[in-house]
């Protein structure tokens, strides 16, 4: 074969290896997941050796750095709020039993009257709020509740 047609063939051959290495490919990439990026850990500064006498080569090795691992920071738990009370809700809810009411009102009232000490204690600490402790007290009385609880 001539040197010509070898060189034909040669560019021939890496021109279509070149055009389909290069081919780009119909499948979707994948997503391949990275794991977090974690904070590095921190150094603790070389400690200060004393100064070797200098015929001491053997002892003059150089200390590593050891990390210090690094606590995350305490997460903040969020303080109570503290909120109006709802103690005169529950004097009110205690005073219906002894009113001239329907029986069917004063039962309703002896009822919240129990879970108003209850829940006055979680609004005074902050636990649950004081609008949403009013509406468990009023879906307790179904709707008669006295104005103090509204």
């Amino acid at each position: 074969m001539s040197i010509l047609v070898r060189s034909a063939l040669l560019t021939i051959t890496c021109g279509a290896l070149l055009a389909i290495g290069c081919k780009k490919s119909e499948e979707e990439p994948q997503v391949v997941p990275l794991p977090s990026a974690a904070p590095a850990p921190v150094k603790a500064a070389p400690e200060q050796q004393p100064a070797q006498p200098a015929g001491d080569t053997a002892a003059a090795a150089p200390s590593a750095a050891v990390p210090v691992p690094v606590a995350p920071p305490p997460a903040e738990t969020p303080k109570p709020v503290a909120q109006a009370s709802i103690d005169g809700c529950c004097a009110a809810l205690a005073a219906i039993p002894k009113s001239g009411l329907p029986a069917a009102v004063k039962g309703k009232a002896a009822v919240a009257s129990a879970t108003c000490a209850g829940i006055s204690k979680l609004v005074k600490e902050g636990k649950t709020s004081r609008a949403s402790a009013l509406a468990q007290i009023g879906a307790t009385m179904g709707g008669a509740a006295p104005a103090e609880c509204k």
